[in-house]
């Protein structure tokens, strides 16, 4: 099974003509080459919960794409469509995107989220396959690789490579800081927005990115809300973890 570093990603990502990974990405060049009538949403009933994904292409290769926390499938709609012979099916986390939500009180474990996964792999019913995944996906993936060495041809990580290791989390760590900060927001009253639009052209402000580049990932995590306005499918998640 081949690992790929973030740099050695960057670098082949850079060397292809068709894909343009950059923070101001070539909108117009890359609806050339994206294809949505091969795109399907599919459900995937586990022992967890119905998990919502899309399935992209066709083809010989198999790839398992996993997003980031609080995101969701929609992270790889302008990735998926550039896979040549390839069938690549995006998965919503549980508690995120269309996938269903735990029980109250129930934390979102990273435990959870891999046997929810182990599940999916046994109903896709690949010999083999690789896998892409970004932040908890690429943790979630190297798990997954680990588990299943002959069937894992490849593994893909984005801004992560495993879990989370205790000495990270010490009390006085940069990243337990910011751990600490995600966890003083999450009991904030989450916002409400007056449109979808105004939801994904916040977050294009926030992030610095094109809207056009996350509208769809905006779109797949919002939910109504009672007396109108829009709030994010994942926000109450955020109440629910160890």
């Amino acid at each position: 099974m081949r690992f790929l570093l973030h740099g050695e990603i960057l670098a082949l990502l850079q060397a292809c003509d068709r894909v343009y990974w950059d923070i101001s990405i070539q909108m117009e060049k890359c609806e050339e080459v994206r294809d949505f009538s091969m795109v399907s949403e599919i459900k995937i009933v586990t022992g967890f919960g119905t998990l919502g994904a899309k399935r992209w292409g066709q083809g010989r290769h198999k790839v398992l794409a996993m997003h980031g926390w609080l995101d969701n499938a929609a992270s790889f709609d302008h990735v998926a469509p550039l896979l040549q012979d390839t069938e690549c099916v995006a998965l919503d986390f549980l508690g995120h995107g269309l996938s269903d939500h735990l029980a109250k009180q129930t934390p979102y474990t990273l435990d959870v989220q891999i046997r929810a996964i182990e599940e999916v792999i046994e109903y896709l019913g690949w010999s083999q396959f690789s896998i892409l995944g970004h932040s908890l996906g690429a943790i979630v993936g190297t798990c997954i690789a680990a588990s299943h060495p002959k069937r894992v041809n490849s593994l893909v990580s984005l801004d992560a490579l495993g879990p989370i290791s205790t000495d990270l989390m010490e009390s006085d760590h940069p990243v337990a800081e910011t751990v600490d900060k995600i966890r003083s927001r999450s009991n904030a009253a989450p916002r409400i927005y007056e449109s979808i639009e105004q939801m994904y052209q916040s977050r294009a402000r926030a992030n610095r990115v094109d809207a056009k580049v996350i509208q769809g990932l905006v779109e797949r995590s919002a939910k109504a809300v009672e007396g109108g306005g829009f709030g994010v499918l994942t926000q109450h998640c955020l109440h629910r973890r160890n």
